[in-house]
């Protein structure tokens, strides 16, 4: 039974604070100084793919994602695992996108984590394994990650990787709720 209520919604990205923005002709180029730093990598990198006060550019921002990643910014390595998944100016490569999102899940990022969760429970790249999933969504569950929380309580519900057991499956369902997820709130009423 594939698990078809496990949202692939990824990219963190989007979510991450506004930064100020860099005038197109002071932009620095991929050799200045500036850039030697991972994280004014993983920036700059952020502006080239949203197109923020730059041209959009999807291999910029890849690049710089990967100098990064190289230094171990986990937020670097958690973009490249998306621009894999989702074949934003490289082939889509699940398995690439599962190294990249091991990377930083490995580091504790609890949206990584999800992101192994959802590959692993949908079979993307790699056989389909529930435990596997759970595990994953668990730990990012553990860091107050809603959606991982949800996960989890439908995981419980449906008896996916784990013993079905509707009490638990209603705990984690209220402790998503508890932290705004709206599909929680919905799953309560009619639980």
């Amino acid at each position: 039974m594939k698990a078809s209520f496990i949202q692939v919604s990824l990219f963190i990205l989007i979510s991450l604070p506004s930064l100020v923005l860099a005038n197109k002709q002071n932009l620095p180029t991929l050799s200045h100084p500036t850039l030697a730093n991972s994280q004014a990598q993983f920036e700059q990198g952020r502006k080239y793919y949203f197109g923020e006060g730059v041209e959009k550019n999807y291999k910029q921002a890849f690049e710089l994602f990967k100098k990064s990643a190289e230094k171990d910014n986990m937020l670097a390595q958690h973009s490249l695992g998306f621009m894999y998944f989702k074949g934003d100016s490289v082939e889509q490569n699940n398995q690439q996108a599962l190294k990249y999102f091991l990377q930083a899940a490995n580091q504790g990022y609890a949206e990584s984590q999800f992101n192994v969760g959802l590959i692993y429970v949908n079979g993307l790249g790699v056989a389909q394994d529930y435990s596997q999933a759970f595990d994953w969504f668990l730990k990012a569950a553990h860091q107050e990650l809603p959606k991982a929380m949800r996960n989890i309580g439908q995981m419980y519900e449906s008896g996916l990787g784990v013993h079905k057991d509707l009490e638990l499956a209603k705990k984690w369902y209220q402790k998503a709720a508890e932290k705004g997820d709206a599909d929680s709130q919905k799953k309560l009423l009619n639980f």
